[in-house]
């Protein structure tokens, strides 16, 4: 498992490092104690996991898999192996990185081709109708006709030397020099310390210790419509429905008027607990920091925590354990396996919430004001200020600043990098805005301002949402009074996400609070959970060389059977991304997290993975690596 390396200078240190990653935490033996106790930091200081398990067996094929498009030809392509110098979603094929989730000649694999109608999808060759969202198939993939200049409004028509698609229509394309000359390939990852030999702190990291919920709120969550959070791993086999481990996760309160259809964990701390109107189905655990009142039908498919009273109309059905403190008023129309009365406590379920701990996204604009590589290729920082004609923007790799973004007609901005893009003020449309990414690149935007859509708003692909990231710093975060679709991860503290539309998020947000007043549907791509294994560690080379293929390549096969299905506890794993959300990967099985990664808080040796702590005496200290 691959923890967070986070330097202990730096812009993002003191926020990142004041946190306790409170739902990086996991089961321990609580001497003395029969009953699980959930603990302040968020985590379960409890007897080992007796749970039903969640039936994770690997399918037989990939969900859509059409299986060996090519059989006899099975062992005499020249497949390559994964290669650990190419970036998430890519392998190394005859000596080059390819994006083979979505390559039809290459798709899951080198060289295999998706044959007659199928489309690559998730790194599978899949019926064109399973493209995610509004993606449409042509040419072989799952593709936005908004804004893929080869099939501009439709498949197969492709706009014109210095023009690009924005909103289905051929427009022109800002004209600006080539990247820098760092950019070969895609680039080197972002490292957001600009200065020559300072310490990395990467973008994929940042992402990954972020985004561990489908859907996370340090205040209450509140829905007025239907709220349904399931995942996939977009890395490993295309969306489908009702994927296991979409987990919520609010330190306040939830409160909904209509359906709750969570596939994973919800786990509200606040002490107003739960509100629940029309019901809910929640897949694995329920952790309640406060009374719970349903007027309809609940189940839990795992054990519940409980810590007050709970009353319901038409009955609770647990389909584990039902953990709460002695003296706890229950209706008799909850079922359960058994009943353990003892100490129960639940802590905050998301991190980066309180003033000293949340990702300063303003000071990490401020950084790039005056350091970036606008002048490589001659991009003025206003360009989008006020914009009165329908334009696209095309961002190489590297490190960009712009005062604000707010057009009044169609614009669209795409990555075709590793590529970072810092805002000082806000991002405001009256006009329909796409900011998306080529799918052998990766984007951050940080925006010290306010979001507000007042006209469609796009961002990212459902194809690979672990690779789009948006920072939002401003006081009032992101508001949508316009249809919204998301294929990427929204944070927003302190101000917050509300939107007045239906919405569908294909991959995740976090903000200080959420409303919604129409239905929300989140596919959380557990992708996120290896994006920062791209980030190198402080004591090697950012940018290392990984060099040519050497010699034949060696038969693999051609056909790869991905697992989509996400563990639950205590289920075997190889990384994050095998685990269903909030548990991590830890020692090959998933768990909540027993140990700090490297430079979070310890008070002593034993908090940390690694064995080592800063702490001396009462003073609290920080985890260290060998």
């Amino acid at each position: 498992m691959r923890h967070l390396t986070w330097p202990l200078v730096g812009l993002l240190c003191v926020s990142l490092m004041s946190s306790a990653c409170s739902d990086d935490v996991a089961p321990s033996e609580r001497e003395g104690d029969d009953v699980p106790d959930v603990s302040d930091d968020g985590g379960l200081d409890t007897a080992p996991d007796t749970s039903a398990d969640t039936d994770t067996d690997p399918p037989d094929t990939a969900p859509g898999d059409t299986g060996d498009t090519n059989p006899d030809d099975a062992g005499d392509t020249d497949d390559a192996p994964v290669d650990e110098s190419c970036p998430s979603y890519q392998d190394r094929c005859e000596g080059e990185c390819i994006p083979t989730s979505v390559d039809p000649e290459n798709c899951g694999g080198c060289g295999v081709v998706c044959e007659g109608s199928d489309v690559c999808s998730g790194g599978s060759c899949v019926d064109p109708e399973s493209c995610p969202g509004e993606l449409e198939a042509c040419g072989g993939a799952c593709v936005d006709t908004s804004l893929d200049s080869d099939h501009c409004g439709g498949c197969g028509i492709t706009c014109d030397a210095g023009e690009g698609c924005v909103a289905g229509t051929c427009r022109e394309v800002i004209a600006l020099e080539p990247g820098p000359a760092s950019c070969e390939g895609v680039g080197p990852v972002i490292d957001f310390e600009p200065g020559q030999g300072s310490p990395q702190a990467c973008a994929g990291d940042l992402a990954e210790y972020t985004f561990r919920w489908g859907l996370c709120s340090c205040d209450d969550v509140v829905t007025n419509v239907g709220l349904m959070v399931d995942a996939y791993d977009s890395s490993v086999g295309p969306y489908t429905p009702g994927g296991p481990g979409g987990g919520v996760g609010t330190n306040g309160s939830q409160r909904a008027n209509g359906l709750v259809d969570v596939t994973g964990s919800l786990w509200v701390a606040g002490s107003e607990g739960i509100n629940l109107n029309i019901g809910a189905e929640i897949g694995q655990r329920l952790y309640n920091g406060g009374d719970f009142y349903n007027n309809n039908p609940v189940s839990v498919g795992e054990d519940a925590f409980m810590v007050g009273d709970i009353d319901t109309n038409l009955g609770v059905t647990i389909g584990g354990d039902l953990n709460v403190p002695a003296g706890t008023s229950i209706h008799p129309n909850v079922t359960y396996q058994s009943l353990n009365e003892g100490p129960v406590s639940v802590g905050d379920a998301c991190s980066y919430c309180e003033e000293d701990d949340r990702i300063d996204v303003a000071a990490i604009v401020a950084s790039r004001r005056d350091v970036n590589d606008n002048a490589t290729i001659g991009l003025e920082p206003d360009v989008l200020e006020n914009a009165t004609g329908g334009v696209r923007l095309e961002l190489p790799c590297g490190n960009y600043y712009l005062s604000e973004i707010t057009p009044n007609l169609p614009t669209t901005i795409v990555a075709t990098g590793n590529t970072a893009l810092y805002v000082d003020g806000d991002i405001e449309s009256n006009g329909q805005l796409t900011i998306t990414l080529t799918p052998d690149a990766s984007f951050d935007i940080f925006v010290a301002g306010d979001v507000r859509t007042n006209e469609r708003f796009r961002l990212g692909s459902p194809n690979y949402p672990a690779l789009m990231r948006m920072y939002v710093g401003g006081p009032n975060g992101f508001r949508s009074n316009n249809q919204i679709d998301v294929g990427g991860y929204i944070y927003a503290v302190p101000g917050g996400i509300e939107t007045n539309n239906d919405i569908e998020i294909f991959g995740g947000l976090h903000g200080s609070r959420f409303g919604a007043n129409n239905q929300v549907s989140i596919h959380y791509d557990r992708g996120v959970g290896r994006v920062g294994q791209s980030c190198p560690d402080p004591d090697t080379d950012p940018d290392p060389d990984p060099g040519d293929d050497v010699g034949p390549d060696p038969d693999v096969d051609p056909d790869p059977d991905p697992d989509p299905v996400c563990g639950s506890t205590d289920d075997g794993c190889a990384s994050d991304s095998d685990c269903c959300s909030p548990l991590r990967c830890e020692e090959g099985v998933c768990a909540l997290l027993s140990c700090q990664p490297a430079y979070l808080p310890c008070s002593r040796p034993s908090d940390c993975c690694s064995g080592m702590c800063t702490a001396s005496g009462s003073q609290e200290g920080v985890c260290i690596v060998p």
